[in-house]
């Protein structure tokens, strides 16, 4: 059997005949400097995910994924509009992680106007023991104390060079980190424009970040869809979604662009405030 991974752009096993994609319209929008964007696998996730949300004293625009099918999912659309009544929300086929959802966004424009997007997700990874403990650290990083976090991204937003910002201790670095998905990765950037970066592995892990959008657009010019995407099968590495963490990284390196990690951005406020 080929794995996902060692198979031409386009050419997923299974196919994604009968994916029924919601159309994205960006009409009315935007009205913050600033994005949210959350994919919803793990509806009892929410609640805590919202209460966090809500606290942050930055302005954004809100954009939901719900997977469809979950058990719940219009109620709790229902739930997300009554907290957040400008908060537009989708269902989308489960398919492709938290990344394709993120991708059929950023493929329809709606996300570009936005100086920086905030991208969660209900991050469970039951396959590790610290599961719940890695997302919690992901999300407390990146939209933890609303203060702090206003600081963070002030600093963020007037670093030229920062195009993404991910929590402490995940901002990973060495060839050790591209487990079953260097092919995969390689083929992703072949497929852009050609331009392999010649540089060591470094990457965010758990696509829980804030992004700018130089990194938003290079991300764009891959020129993923639906179809590049594996169907899900409980994988836990070697899909496209993981390929694209790591070909994140590296499109980041490859233009120029920093990753920074939150004690990073602390240090850079004081230094600026001395």
């Amino acid at each position: 059997h080929h794995l996902a991974r060692d198979l031409p752009l386009g050419q997923m096993p299974g196919g994604t005949q009968g994916l029924d994609l919601p159309t994205i319209m960006a009409a009315d929008f935007p009205t913050a400097n600033h994005a949210i964007v959350v994919h919803v696998f793990y509806p009892d996730l929410w609640p805590e995910m919202a209460r966090q949300i809500a606290a942050q004293l930055f302005d954004f625009d809100l954009f939901v994924t719900i997977t469809a099918g979950q058990p719940g999912g219009d109620a709790l659309m229902g739930q997300i509009k009554t907290q957040f009544p400008k908060a537009q929300i989708w269902h989308i086929p489960n398919h492709g992680r938290d990344i394709f959802p993120f991708v059929h966004l950023l493929n329809s424009g709606v996300l570009q106007p936005y100086k920086a997007i905030c991208k969660l997700h209900t991050k469970r990874s039951p396959h590790r023991t610290d599961g719940d403990a890695w997302r919690d650290a992901l999300i407390d990083g990146i939209l933890g104390n609303p203060h702090t976090t206003a600081k963070r991204l002030a600093t963020f937003l007037a670093d030229p060079k920062a195009g993404l910002w991910v929590a402490d201790g995940h901002l990973c670095a060495g060839a050790e980190w591209w487990g079953a998905n260097r092919h995969r990765t390689f083929a992703l950037l072949a497929a852009s424009n050609g331009a392999l970066p010649d540089r060591q592995l470094k990457f965010a892990a758990g696509s829980i970040y804030w992004i700018k959008p130089a990194l938003v657009a290079a991300l764009s010019g891959l020129g993923l869809t639906a179809a590049d995407f594996e169907p899900e099968m409980g994988q836990v590495d070697g899909t496209t979604a993981h390929a694209i963490e790591r070909a994140l990284g590296l499109l980041a390196l490859h233009h120029g662009i920093d990753m920074v990690q939150s004690s990073a951005l602390d240090q850079q406020t004081m230094t600026n405030n001395v």
